[in-house]
């Protein structure tokens, strides 16, 4: 392969086993900085600042290539920014490195990704190795979560009694509750659904359901003003019972600016509506389906709007 190049492979060979030595020996000499700046993103992650969290995760990757949490980081970033794309070829790295396997956060983030192109089954059986593959030490913190999610899939599903069965495994915080209180109201269960989110404590879309079930917002406004995880469910109160449509839109697209997953565009969608811009809606609405999602609350404010999922 290198015949006839004398000595310049080796050479360059040379040069980029030091350059790669003493990358690594750098990384091994502060692995303090290196965890610390994956602790950076996580809390962006959590802050939902996506795209600061994408920038601190890129730059991780490209002081680090083959770290498998750096591609798990840059993956919920874009699912954050509803860059479905991307978040697919940082999964897909990942597995390859894994050689088709991925720890239990690398599954659920799989999950999450197929359950925005519409495929529930595929985002459950991706929670099951998700489920399994937590560790002692991972169970309390990340447990519940996961949890919570599957017991969300499975009522998407229809199969309440096995959702009911893993929202009981796991510990009743504020993620497991607001999955019982959709289970609830999936069955049809009114006093239930209001019984499981009145024990979701500050919980704003918690609270966000309570008021659905009970008319009375004001816990909620109370707990989401000011809370970027809780925008979504601002902009839909806002515009419809809170009957400030013009404060709706602007929220709406204040975030829409920033990202662009199903949620987003489904809450800018309803403010536009709102404020009697059908056209405009119904555009932002087709954004909001074209990754294949069916989010039932996303498909209901698309047929309100007279957009038909492809």
């Amino acid at each position: 392969m290198y015949r006839g190049c004398g000595c310049a492979v080796p050479t360059v060979v040379r040069v980029f086993a030091a350059a790669m030595g003493l990358a690594i020996a750098a990384v091994a000499a502060e692995p303090s900085g290196f965890e610390a700046r994956k602790a950076r993103v996580r809390s962006l992650l959590e802050a939902s600042d996506y795209r600061a969290a994408l920038e601190v995760a890129q730059a991780l990757h490209h002081d680090w290539m083959d770290d498998l949490p750096a591609y798990q980081l840059m993956a919920e970033a874009h699912l954050g920014l509803g860059d479905y794309d991307a978040a697919n070829s940082d999964l897909q790295w990942m597995l390859d490195l894994r050689e088709g396997k991925a720890d239990s956060q690398g599954w659920y983030l799989v999950a999450r990704l197929r359950e925005s192109s519409g495929d529930v089954e595929g985002a459950i059986e991706a929670m099951r190795a998700a489920i399994q593959g937590l560790t002692p030490a991972e169970a309390s913190s990340k447990g519940p979560g996961m949890l919570a999610y599957a017991g969300r899939l499975y009522t998407l599903q229809g199969r309440f009694e096995t959702a009911d069965a893993v929202l009981a495994t796991g510990t009743p915080d504020g993620r497991v509750l607001e999955a019982t209180t959709r289970l609830r109201i999936a069955q049809g269960k009114r006093d239930a659904a209001v019984a499981a989110a009145r024990r979701c404590g500050a919980e704003p879309r918690c609270l966000y359901l309570l008021g659905e079930l009970t008319g009375d917002y004001s816990a909620f406004e109370k707990a989401a003003r000011g809370r970027t995880d809780a925008a979504r469910e601002m902009v839909l109160f806002l515009a419809g019972p809170g009957k400030r449509a013009g404060e709706a839109l602007e929220l709406a697209r204040q975030e829409a600016s920033g990202r662009q997953d199903i949620g987003t565009l489904d809450a800018l969608a309803v403010a536009l509506m709102a404020n009697g811009k059908q056209e405009e809606a119904q555009v932002a609405m087709r954004k909001a389906l074209a990754s294949g999602t069916r989010d039932p609350e996303v498909l209901r404010h698309a047929s309100e709007m007279g957009v038909t999922a492809p």
